[in-house]
C-alpha cells in the first residue's frame, strides 16, 4: 500500500502548491477556457470577474493563442493540442502558487514555440519554486538550477549538473552545450545498464 503524504510527514497546502500533469488533458471538456482560466484567480483572490477576464486574455496572447477573447468561450475540443498545451501552461502561470510541478509543459510544441514559452515560464515563474519534469536535456539545462536524472526500477535519482546562472539560458551557451553533451552520454549509459 502507497503511503499518503502526511503518512510520511509531507505537508502539501493547496494554495502553496500547483501541479499540472499531462498538460494535454488537464483542461476540463465540459468547462469553457474562459472559466478555467479564471476560476482559480476568482477563488483565491479579490480580482474582479472583468479583471479576471481581461487578464486570461492578456496571457493567451503571451502564449501565443490567436484570438484569445474568442477563445474564452470555446471548449478544450475546438482547440489543437499545441494550442491546449498552452492554455494549460497559461492556466499555470495565472495561478500565485509558490511551488509549480510542471510535467512535459512543452512537449506538444513546435521548436520556436517551445523556446518562446521556455522563457516566458522562466521569467513569470522566476519566484517561484520549479520542479520540472522532461524528457529533453537542453530544456533541463536552459530552465532549471538543479538537474537530476531519474532512471531503473526501482527509480534511482542522481544528481547530474548545478547551474548557478540565471535562466532561462542561452541555447548557444557553451557551458550548457557541453553538459548536454554530458547528459546525453549519461542518459545513453543509463539506458545500457538497464536493458543489460
Amino acid at each position: 500500500k502507497q503511503k499518503t503524504a502526511s503518512e510520511i510527514g509531507v505537508r502539501l497546502v493547496g494554495s502553496e502548491m500547483c501541479i499540472r500533469d499531462r498538460p494535454m488533458t488537464s483542461l476540463n471538456p465540459v468547462l469553457t477556457i474562459g472559466l478555467q482560466l479564471t476560476e482559480t484567480m476568482l477563488t483565491h483572490t479579490s480580482i474582479s470577474e472583468e479583471d479576471a477576464q481581461t487578464r486570461a486574455v492578456e496571457l493567451l496572447d503571451m502564449v501565443g493563442i490567436a484570438e484569445p477573447e474568442r477563445r474564452l468561450v470555446q471548449y478544450p475540443h475546438h482547440l489543437s493540442g499545441g494550442m491546449r498545451q498552452r492554455v494549460a501552461l497559461a492556466r499555470t502561470l495565472l495561478e500565485n502558487r509558490a511551488i509549480v510541478l510542471m510535467d512535459e509543459p512543452f512537449s506538444s510544441l513546435d521548436v520556436i514555440t517551445r523556446l518562446r514559452l521556455q522563457e516566458l515560464a522562466a521569467d513569470l515563474l522566476s519566484n517561484r519554486t520549479v520542479l520540472l519534469v522532461t524528457h529533453d536535456p537542453l530544456e533541463a539545462l536552459r530552465l532549471g538550477n538543479h538537474i537530476h536524472l531519474m532512471s531503473g526500477r526501482p527509480v534511482n535519482i542522481e544528481q547530474i549538473a548545478e547551474l548557478t546562472n540565471p535562466s532561462p539560458r542561452d541555447i548557444k551557451d557553451q557551458t550548457v552545450l557541453a553538459k548536454q553533451a554530458d547528459l546525453l552520454s549519461r542518459m545513453k549509459e543509463t539506458q545500457r545498464e538497464m536493458i543489460a
